[in-house]
């Protein structure tokens, strides 16, 4: 059994100027200052790609990029943007950003969507939906069958406008490690699987990431792209 979990180190912050692209569902707000009190100038939409070249905190600890983007100029906050390419998907009531290199499998199912990583065999998400209050979770068949998740935390997240939330984090069991890197960890390379489900007024969606950390940032980024019907 895996007894420890990686430690994992955040990613430094980027050289300025660098290019953002924003991933918030409602788009940021462009302000003429580094603080949510100044005046609105805009709202740049989700997907937007821009060039940060200043940074500057607020007086409540939040991070603030001054943004370019075609003819505007102005103060984005940082969490609601990304330093990573982006590209759009959708499916049955639901729309998500996806970092470069990760790319929808194809399927006749509209009510499941699988999402991969390049190089990876375990698929990155298992997405979900049902229109009754019975969704069954389906697990990739990479996983033992024969081996129950072990729990390794939770953690209360929002997405879309639904909170709270409870993401569950367990790791699942592999005969081999298939996840890119992972193979020399202490746990042997078994994957943390992240479940959160949401209920909505008219559909249930199941979000099951497989990653090689017990909370990933990418997770973090995408439940935080997600938009619900």
């Amino acid at each position: 059994m895996p007894k420890s979990a990686p430690t994992v180190t955040p990613p430094a912050a980027p050289a300025l100027p660098f290019t953002i692209w924003v991933n918030e569902p409602l788009g940021a707000k462009l302000r003429a200052g580094a603080s949510s009190s100044t005046g609105q100038l805009a709202i740049l939409s989700q997907g937007t790609q821009a060039t940060a070249d200043q940074r500057a905190p607020d007086a409540s600890g939040n991070v603030w990029y001054h943004v370019k983007a075609a003819t505007l100029a102005g103060w984005v906050r940082s969490d609601l943007v990304v330093a990573t390419p982006l590209q759009a998907t959708s499916g049955l009531g639901w729309s998500l950003m996806l970092p470069q290199g990760y790319q929808v499998a194809p399927s006749s199912n509209p009510s499941s969507t699988t999402v991969s990583k390049s190089s990876d065999d375990l698929p990155f998400l298992v997405l979900q939906t049902s229109a009754t209050d019975t969704l069954t979770v389906q697990l990739p068949a990479q996983l033992r069958a024969d081996m129950a998740p072990v729990a390794d935390h939770a953690t209360t997240v929002q997405v879309w406008n639904y909170t709270p939330l409870t993401e569950q984090v367990s790791r699942v069991a592999l005969d081999t490690c298939k996840v890119t890197s992972a193979w020399a960890r202490p746990d042997q390379g078994w994957p943390f699987m992240a479940s959160v489900y949401v209920h909505t007024k008219g559909r249930n969606y199941q979000f099951s990431f497989f990653t090689a950390d017990a909370n990933s940032p990418v997770v973090k980024q995408v439940l935080d792209s997600v938009a619900l019907s």
